[in-house]
């Protein structure tokens, strides 16, 4: 059986659940779109940072944007309520250990009553805690223009991990934000448009559409994990490296440490590729010279370490040595990315 994750400090949460005036469902309406792709929204993260304590930001999935990277919510708890919760944080007894983001919809405290919830939600009690519940990384070819996302998608364990499944789109607390089809809690702008996706098949060498197969729910084996999940969206023609990214000789740059780290369970990752995945270990500091103005995050590129300035923002992402789940590099550095 597969260790569980660290978890973030329980009471932290508990805090902000009891004390926040708005819910997962409330944030998640007024989910922003991207203004470089407004076929996909922002997903939404929450600080976990002392300073910044229940402070709501948008961040984008989008892989190697500089431009689009993360900035605040225009849904905020109000201060009143924020002040209140960073209070009876500091009261904690042993302290709180503050630090880090996490996605909102893996957080089953910040939920309201009675309201439909991905798969996160429904199994964190039991399966979670068994350490059934992981995290497989999908590769999503998203639009002819743009290059494919990465996208983590959380796969339910059976009992003898050979034959485990990924389900559907509306069970995923990211996918379900990213495309706004599968938003619970936003009216969609054209109800008309809805989103499908299509498989690759490495056996077949193309892509299975789904109006052939269901596409989900993906099966994989835990022991044997091949290559990553690769999803394009019906429609899509450029599928560029597509064999490379199965076989692993594709170089991709690593992943970025928000990705890896906003939601609080093991990663599953492929075996035997020739170029094994990479994971930036950073730990980042938002630190805003005063309040009111877009705070940004850039991620992990291959931009040359120094000092900058977005806005009214540093962004200090400290990178540090860590070996965890798979054979991954990393670079000890301070990296600092801002967008262009």
């Amino acid at each position: 059986m597969l260790p569980t994750a660290t978890p973030a400090n329980d009471w932290l949460l508990n805090i902000l659940g009891q004390n926040m005036d708005w819910f997962v469902e409330d944030v998640w309406s007024n989910s922003r779109e991207c203004p470089l792709y407004t076929d996909l929204n922002h997903v939404l993260v929450i600080s976990m940072e002392k300073d910044h304590f229940g402070k709501i930001y948008d961040y984008y999935m989008l892989y190697n944007s500089n431009t689009c990277a993360m900035e605040l919510s225009s849904k905020q708890a109000s201060d009143d309520a924020r002040a209140t919760a960073l209070e009876q944080a500091l009261e904690l007894n042993p302290p709180a250990k503050f630090g880090g983001f996490l996605l909102m919809a893996a957080l089953d405290d910040l939920y309201g009553e009675c309201v439909a919830r991905p798969l996160i939600s429904q199994f964190t009690g039991s399966l979670g805690s068994e350490g059934r519940l992981v995290l497989v990384e999908a590769v999503v070819y998203i639009d002819d223009r743009f290059p494919a996302m990465s996208i983590p998608l959380i796969g339910v364990l059976d009992w003898t991990q050979g034959n485990s499944v990924i389900p559907g789109p509306f069970e995923q607390p990211v996918l379900s934000q990213v495309f706004p089809y599968f938003n619970r809690y936003k009216v969609p702008s054209d109800p008309d448009t809805w989103t499908m996706f299509d498989i690759y098949s490495p056996e077949l060498q193309l892509f299975v559409p789904a109006r052939i197969g269901n596409t989900f729910p993906i099966k994989f084996n835990l022991h044997w994990l091949a290559a990553p999940p690769i999803l394009k969206v019906s429609g899509v023609e450029v599928t560029k490296d597509v064999v490379d990214l199965t076989n692993g000789k594709l170089r991709r740059d690593p992943m970025c440490s928000m990705k890896h780290t906003f939601i609080e369970m093991r990663w599953v990752w492929p075996v035997c590729l020739q170029k094994p995945r990479k994971v930036m270990d950073a730990n980042g500091a938002l630190i805003g010279w005063w309040t009111g103005r877009p705070c940004f995050c850039g991620y992990p590129s291959r931009r040359s370490p120094g000092l900058a300035m977005s806005g009214s923002t540093f962004i200090n992402l400290t990178l540090t040595p860590r070996f965890a789940l798979l054979p991954q590099v990393f670079t000890p550095a301070v990296l600092l990315i801002f967008p262009g």
